[in-house]
């Protein structure tokens, strides 16, 4: 198929792409985001320093988590975890633009 800027077949097929694209790079933002939110407050794998926003996050994220109040905790020293846990608070907040603004308010 040639592609013709005028044809507005082409151009949906463009913008979805685009659209798609779009969308990969804001999870990925939230995520790395949040991953570092969750390590600046547990340590991280490598016992950083931990910070008084990174720590208040955490502890939100352990009083919002449905697995937490069964008395399940997040192993925050594994980096794999951490992740899950990121994935699952974007999961939650609906759309990776709606965890990052909810994770800067609560910071």
């Amino acid at each position: 198929m040639s592609f013709d800027g005028t044809d507005r077949d082409n151009a949906q097929e463009m913008d979805a792409g685009a659209l798609g694209a779009m969308e990969i790079a804001c999870m990925a933002l939230a995520e790395s985001s949040i991953v570092r939110m969750i390590v600046m407050g547990s340590g991280g794998p490598e016992n950083g320093e931990i910070t008084e926003q990174g720590l208040r996050f955490v502890r939100h994220i352990m009083s919002s988590s449905k697995a937490c109040q069964s008395g399940f905790l997040p192993n925050f020293k594994d980096m794999d975890c951490i992740k899950e846990v990121a994935r699952d608070y974007i999961a939650r907040a609906g759309t990776p633009t709606h965890a990052l603004a909810s994770m800067y308010q609560i910071i």
